[in-house]
C-alpha cells in the first residue's frame, strides 16, 4: 500500500538547550532579540554568515518560546529564523541553513511536544456526540470529536490540538492520525450506528496516496465504509473547489459517505452544496439559536431543510440547546438533530437523553454505557 511521506513524517524530539542560531532580516527584530538577551546577561555574537548566536539553557528556552511572539511581534514571526545545534557548533553550514525554521514554527514545535508525542504514538482519544432522529428518539449516528488526554489528565480540545498543529506545521499529520484513531475508537466502543469522522480537505495532497491509511483503518476496525461519513470541516477557507472534489470523490469510490458542516454560514457553504452534492449536510448552529423566539432565522432555516430534502439530501441540526430549539427543529423536516440538549459529547458513548426536561418525553430515560 502507497503511503504519503508527508501525511507521516513527524520532527524529531526538540533540542532545549545548546546553541540558538538566528536569522532576523528586520533591523529591530534583532535589536530587540539582542536587548533581550542583554538584559538578561546573555552574550551573544555574529558568525560570519551574519547570523546571530547565543547559548541556551532548557529554563532560558522555555522563556524565550513564552516571550518570542512579543519579542518579534505577529508579523515577524515568519520572517525571523531559527535554529538550535551542539554547543560545539559555532557555524552553520549552508544546508543547515537553508533548513532553518521561521520562528512560529520553531516555537510551535518546542510548545507542541505534547501534541508531537501522541502523534507519534499514532493514537488521538475521541469524545462521541449522538445525532438523535426526532421523530423516534433513536440514535441513527454519533459525530468523533478528537481529544488528547495527557499523562497528567489534561483534556486538550480539538481548538488547542488545531492550533498547537497549524503553528508547528503538522496539520497533515493530526488529519491522518485523527481520522484512523475516530474509526478505530468507534469500533472499540461497539459502536453500530452511523459514525461521522471531521476532517480538513486541505491537508490532503494527493487522495489516492493520503488516504490509503483511512481506507485501511476502516477494513482493520471491520466497518463497513457506508457507515462512515466524512465531515468536511473548515468550508469557508476551502480555496480550491476542485481538489476538494477530487478528495471526496476518492471517498466516495470507497464507499463512504459525505456531509458538508455549517450550511447556511456563508455564501461558500451554498455554493460548495451545488457542487459537491453531499449526502449530508448539517445546519449551522447559529441558525438555530432561540430559533423557536425568531421568525427571520424560521423562514431561513426551513428553506434551508426544505432545499436540502427537494435535494435529496439528509439534514443535521446542531447546536440545539433548549426544548424550543428542538420542538421547531422537530417539527420543521429536520432528520437529524444533535445538541447538548440531547447529550453532551463523552468519552463512553452517551446512548439516551441526560436532561430532566426529557422525562416527560416518550424517548428513552437517562443513561450512558459504561
Amino acid at each position: 500500500m502507497a503511503t504519503c511521506r508527508f501525511c507521516g513524517q513527524l520532527p524529531p524530539p526538540g533540542k532545549r538547550s545548546g546553541r540558538l542560531f538566528a536569522s532576523a532580516p528586520c533591523a529591530q527584530s534583532e535589536a530587540t532579540l539582542t536587548h533581550w538577551l542583554s538584559h538578561r546577561g546573555i552574550p551573544s555574537k555574529r558568525t560570519n554568515s551574519g547570523l546571530l548566536r547565543f547559548e541556551v539553557t532548557t529554563e532560558l528556552m522555555a522563556e524565550f518560546c513564552f516571550a518570542a511572539e512579543s519579542l518579534f511581534g505577529g508579523d515577524a514571526m515568519p520572517e525571523v529564523k531559527l535554529t538550535i545545534a551542539d554547543l560545539d557548533v559555532f557555524e552553520l553550514n549552508h544546508r543547515d541553513i537553508l533548513k532553518m525554521e521561521s520562528a512560529n514554527q520553531f516555537v510551535g514545535r518546542l510548545n507542541g511536544e505534547w501534541l508531537i508525542n501522541r502523534l507519534r504514538e499514532g493514537h488521538l482519544e475521541n469524545a462521541f456526540h449522538p445525532m438523535v432522529n426526532p421523530q423516534t428518539g433513536e440514535i441513527e449516528a454519533y459525530e468523533c470529536l478528537m481529544r488528547a488526554v495527557l499523562s497528567d489528565g489534561r483534556v486538550k480540545t480539538p481548538a488547542e490540538m488545531i492550533a498547537t498543529a497549524r503553528a508547528a506545521g503538522l496539520m497533515l499529520q493530526l488529519d491522518r492520525v485523527a481520522r484512523v484513531s475516530a474509526i478505530h475508537n468507534a469500533a472499540k466502543k461497539n459502536i453500530s450506528e452511523t459514525v461521522f469522522v471531521n476532517f480538513n480537505p486541505s491537508t490532503t495532497c494527493d487522495p489516492k496516496v493520503c488516504l490509503q491509511s483511512t481506507v485501511a483503518a476502516a477494513r482493520e476496525a471491520g466497518i463497513h465504509p457506508s457507515r462512515i461519513v466524512f465531515e468536511v470541516t473548515e468550508s469557508e477557507f476551502v480555496t480550491d473547489a476542485n481538489h476538494l472534489k477530487l478528495v471526496l470523490d476518492f471517498y466516495r469510490s470507497e464507499g463512504f459517505r459525505i456531509a458538508l458542516d455549517d450550511l447556511g454560514s456563508g455564501y461558500s457553504s451554498l455554493n460548495l452544496l451545488t457542487e459537491l452534492r453531499p449526502d449530508f449536510v448539517k445546519l449551522d448552529m447559529a441558525l438555530i439559536r432561540n430559533i423557536d423566539l425568531d421568525r427571520y432565522k424560521q423562514h431561513v432555516t426551513g428553506s434551508l431543510l426544505d432545499m436540502a430534502n427537494c435535494l435529496g439530501v439528509r439534514t443535521v441540526v446542531e447546536g440545539v440547546e433548549t426544548a424550543g430549539e428542538w420542538d421547531w427543529a422537530a417539527n420543521h423536516g429536520a432528520d437529524m438533530i444533535q445538541g447538548y440538549f440531547f447529550a453532551r459529547p463523552a468519552f463512553s458513548p452517551p446512548v439516551g437523553p441526560d436532561f430532566a426536561t426529557w422525562s416527560n418525553r416518550p424517548f428513552a430515560a437517562v443513561r450512558a454505557t459504561a
